[in-house]
């Protein structure tokens, strides 16, 4: 297959042509593609390492909402209110450091973990003398940055101590450990010294204003490997607090959303051919039933939020007033959770098989070397049909070679083809007797004992869904001792 070369212009970007436009219409203007030339260029490391590092600094430091906890405690120890804002985030090499870091500057030694990596905290020289100045009630020398003498030093030590205290949950927590002061460094060479056998060192940067006159920054520097080492276990204690609480301050936002909490009762495993062929009348077995709906019986429900991967709730079923209410005994998380991909994509319908093929492709081979450059005319045409290879390439007909022989296949052919591929994919079928939209505050406030009416008498028809997609509705049967659904009708 023949290639162009492209032209570029200011930006970087080869021209394009515009698709849009079909054999016998205007002719194709140019067009070029916008770039973004000066962004950020953030690698995908740094992102992960700023996820880590959330948990090592309070709740809400890395969004700028520090909580009222932090708040209390940092007002205990300067006798005002403290007011702490994030500045940036980066993740940088030990090499760069020296760049940022002021000098003199005051740099003290901090352990996130007892025998883990160290890190170092900096402080502002000018907030440093305010804060002092602040504690010792000595006259205003903010606008000096003269160094520390050991006294001073000493006062910040203990105000660190205090602030890192602040930070710190007040009880020990397992897979959580308190930010600790271990010593003062004394010049920059000394504190970079520690960041020796390290590739990256995120550094954060907070603004920080004590009452109305003392404000300045305070950094940290973690290596990646003690962020690393902080980050508690997922079944942590601490960590399933930490979510609950954020999720009960962003609750308000969700107020309004509508959650299908999907009771099932249960399962059975198709291909994704086998989901694509089903049309009503067919019987489709299933592999476990934990309530015969269809005779009124009692028995059992799993609910499922969303697509069900985190867990589920297990409840009963009883049938109360025609209806069948489902009561919450227990909440299972990560355990019997759909083996269906998050990403597995439910069958589409085939096109039909009268599609038009696409127009010919207009030919273009590569100049010989040593030849003119191409005219505007001449880069029009093969920019055209650069673009309506394209399409042909994406339509399944490829050419190869110099001599442009195009090798096809029938579009019939290649619709079978496909459709013979989704009988590799397992989905499981979920078997559901009803849903309940509730909301996101109404779903967190579940607990134990709660029932939810699920609005289902028995003998109705129940649902089949694949990955909480509903695809089809059907009734519960029996075939020779085995239980099954008949479907009845196909979701559109």
């Amino acid at each position: 297959m023949s290639k162009g070369t492209g032209s570029f212009g200011e930006s970087g970007g080869a021209s394009v042509r515009s698709s849009s436009a079909g054999a016998g219409g205007p002719p194709r203007r140019p067009v070029r593609p916008f770039l973004f030339p000066r962004l950020e260029k953030v690698p995908r490391s740094q992102l992960e390492l700023v996820r880590r590092l959330e948990w090592m600094l309070p709740d809400g430091m890395l969004t700028g909402e520090v909580g009222e906890s932090v708040k209390q405690g940092l007002h205990r120890v300067f006798d005002d209110d403290v007011v702490l804002w994030l500045d940036y985030v980066h993740a940088l090499p030990p090499r760069s450091l020296r760049k940022i870091m002021g000098d003199p500057t005051f740099l003290g030694v901090i352990a996130p973990a007892p025998h883990g990596p160290r890190g170092l905290v900096e402080l502002d020289l000018v907030l440093a003398h305010s804060i002092i100045d602040l504690l010792l009630g000595a006259p205003g020398e903010s606008a000096v940055a003269r160094p520390l003498t050991e006294i001073e030093q000493g006062v910040l030590s203990y105000v660190l101590l205090e602030t890192f205290k602040a930070f710190s949950p007040g009880a020990a927590e397992p897979g959580r450990h308190r930010l600790r002061l271990e010593r003062v460094v004394g010049s920059i060479d000394e504190g970079l010294a520690l960041f020796e056998e390290e590739t990256t060192v995120a550094v954060v940067e907070l603004k920080v204003l004590i009452g109305a006159a003392a404000t300045g920054y305070l950094r940290l520097h973690l290596p990646a490997s003690a962020i690393h080492a902080a980050v508690p276990p997922e079944n942590s204690p601490y960590r399933r607090s930490r979510r609950l609480t954020r999720l009960r301050g962003n609750i308000h936002r969700l107020s309004q959303l509508r959650i299908p909490v999907r009771a099932e009762i249960g399962r059975a495993e198709l291909t994704g051919g086998d989901i694509a062929a089903l049309r009503s009348g067919d019987v489709m077995l299933v592999d476990e039933l934990t309530t015969r709906s269809d005779k009124g019986e009692n028995g059992r429900a799993h609910l499922r939020i969303g697509a069900g991967r985190a867990g589920k709730i297990e409840a009963s079923l009883e049938l109360v007033d025609g209806t069948y209410k489902a009561k919450i005994e227990k909440v299972v998380l990560g355990e019997d959770a759909p083996r269906v991909a998050a990403d597995a994509p439910l069958p589409e319908p085939l096109p039909p098989a009268d599609t038009k093929p696409p127009p010919p492709v207009p030919e273009y081979t590569l100049p010989p070397k040593g030849a003119r450059p191409p005219s505007e005319e001449e880069e029009v045409f093969r920019d055209t049909a650069i673009t309506d290879l394209a399409e042909q390439l994406s339509s399944g007909k490829r050419g190869w070679g110099g001599d442009r022989t195009t090798v096809t296949k029938p579009d019939e052919d290649m619709q079978a083809d496909a459709a013979d591929l989704l009988n590799d994919v397992p989905l499981q079928v979920a078997v559901e007797l009803g849903r309940v939209p509730i909301t996101a505050e109404e779903l967190v406030s579940l607990h134990i004992g709660r029932v939810l009416d699920l609005g289902r008498a028995p003998g109705e028809p129940v649902d089949l869904s694949v990955n909480g997609k509903i695809v089809a509705r059907g009734e519960l049967v029996e075939i020779e001792g085995q239980l099954g659904v008949r479907i009845v009708g196909m979701a559109e």
